[in-house]
């Protein structure tokens, strides 16, 4: 499977596959992990779980995001070798400039991707961790706001021998989340980051847009919002109605999931849910 290999539709099956490559990851590093966050399609069920009744499924992922936190990236010993060695271990592959592994889970090619974002280092270039072969990052911004914001995880699985295991990982908080994403809608623009921002801002576990808010506004990313000015501006205007790009992307991303959903109504709650968001952050 070549790096230009269309992409599986997302899916609960994809997402399950894309997390037991992410368990057996950690289950093969044991105690050598070097400081990395989860973030990417992994993340939502994760902002959404624990909830009585339980949040819409969410669409899910095909991949595994990872960032390697920038004080690393950039040291003689930071710890990424133990990524590289244990990747070949599980049988995963470089597909393209060392950022990007696939390799096979129960028979299906799931790819891994790995991350940073360093001021010093143009955006989009590769960064070559000094202790590394083969594994780089792709410097991405916006992805810093997860390595200052995130949450320690536990996930329960299987690691590749078929043995239950427990591995931890630190993932992005809301409130990194939150920026990050912005940050893709703004560079990236995909119908997924759309669904995906709307999704966690409706969904979220400490109660929807303006509790998201208030974690943000009350943590460590509020002194990162003034920077962050015009990014949030421009992705509050593309919700800023319902025949608006973001809105409909919800609607239909969400009818992935749901087909008997209400398209009206989805775009509505997404128009809701930013706009919300936005004004009680001050925007």
């Amino acid at each position: 499977m070549s790096a230009s290999t269309p992409e599986p539709e997302r899916s609960e099956s994809t997402r399950e596959r894309a997390e037991r490559a992410l368990v057996w990851l950690l289950h093969e590093l044991g105690d050598s992990a070097p400081e990395i966050v989860l973030l990417g399609g992994l993340v939502p069920g994760i902002l959404t779980s624990g909830q009585d009744p339980p949040a819409p499924q969410h669409l899910g992922t095909t991949d595994v995001d990872v960032l390697l936190m920038t004080q690393i990236a950039m040291t003689p010993e930071s710890g990424s070798k133990a990524i590289e060695d244990a990747l070949k271990s599980l049988g995963f592959a470089d597909v393209e400039d060392g950022w990007r592994w696939r390799g096979p889970v129960d028979g299906v090619q799931v790819k891994i991707e790995f991350l940073c974002d360093i001021d010093k280092v143009k955006a989009g270039e590769i960064v070559h961790p000094q202790d590394c072969a083969e594994l780089t990052a792709m410097n991405l911004r916006g992805t810093r706001y997860v390595a200052m914001d995130f949450m320690n995880h536990e996930i329960h699985g299987v690691n590749a021998d078929g043995r239950s295991v427990t591995v931890s990982i630190r993932a992005a908080a809301l409130p990194g989340y939150l920026l990050a994403k912005a940050c893709a809608l703004r560079d990236r623009a995909l119908a997924k980051d759309y669904y995906d921002f709307a999704y966690v801002l409706i969904h979220n576990a400490a109660g929807g847009p303006i509790q998201a808010a208030e974690l943000l506004l009350d943590g460590p990313l509020k002194a990162e919002l003034p920077s962050l000015h015009s990014v949030l501006l421009e992705v509050r205007e593309r919700y800023h109605k319902t025949s608006d790009f973001g809105p409909k992307c919800f609607a239909e991303e969400s009818q992935k999931v749901d087909p008997g959903l209400d398209a009206s109504r989805a775009s509505a709650d997404a128009v809701v849910a930013v706009t919300s968001f936005m004004d009680a952050i001050g925007l």
